[in-house]
């Protein structure tokens, strides 16, 4: 995937180097990206980002545990059509008629194959990511999402406690892979701190630029 991207930047005709923003499993991506181009790097902004423990952290707890679907399950919902018929999830904070959530809806019998591939390679990217430790003093942001309602799914209240504990000292953890980081709290947001709080991703991005 890093790879891929690098290729992409350079075949799009992009100059670096480059500020990388990612969010979620991108905290498992992006770390292979810096190690192998850090000249290409400028700065970073985690977007409440997955850590490469948080498989091992929450491995008590099975709420917490990604359950994937075989892929003959997910190509026979899709050849049917159960998928699309069925699956009408969206993302939080935004109403259901908003761009991201029609084109969401319409990628997702295509995406369900490649969105298993990457639950089920999950634990083995994580283990590689783990071992990429310095970013050496590349400019480090990393914002975390702190509101309550992030746990609002989750059916057992002590689980909710120990993921924001566990999500928390991970969410610190990032910030000791570079000397020059700093944590930002978004007290407002869940998990999708772009759509609760994009400001926060703006500014943190503006003040890399600046």
């Amino acid at each position: 995937m890093a790879v891929d991207l690098n290729n992409l930047l350079i075949r799009s005709g992009q100059k670096g180097p480059f500020i990388l923003v990612g969010h979620s499993m991108a905290g498992i991506i992006l770390p292979s990206f810096i190690r192998l181009y850090p000249q290409e790097v400028k700065g970073i902004v985690f977007v409440d980002c997955s850590h490469p423990l948080q498989v091992k952290r929450f491995a008590g707890y099975p709420e917490l545990t990604i359950k994937a679907p075989a892929q003959w399950q997910a190509k026979l919902m899709g050849d049917f059509g159960l998928l699309r018929l069925f699956y009408h999830d969206r993302y939080p904070s935004i109403a259901i008629n908003d761009s991201i959530n029609i084109a969401a809806q319409d990628f997702i019998p295509e995406a369900a194959a490649g969105v298993i591939d990457e639950a089920n390679a999950f634990n083995s990217m994580a283990d590689s990511a783990a071992l990429i430790r310095n970013f050496g003093d590349i400019p480090l942001v990393v914002l975390t999402g702190t509101a309550a309602k992030r746990i609002s799914d989750l059916q057992n209240p002590e689980t909710g406690k120990a993921f924001m504990r566990i999500w928390l000292e991970l969410q610190n953890d990032h910030l000791h892979r570079s000397t020059n980081s700093k944590q930002i709290m978004a007290t407002r947001s869940g998990h999708y701190i772009q759509l609760d709080q994009p400001e926060l991703v703006v500014d943190a991005i503006r003040g890399l630029v600046n």
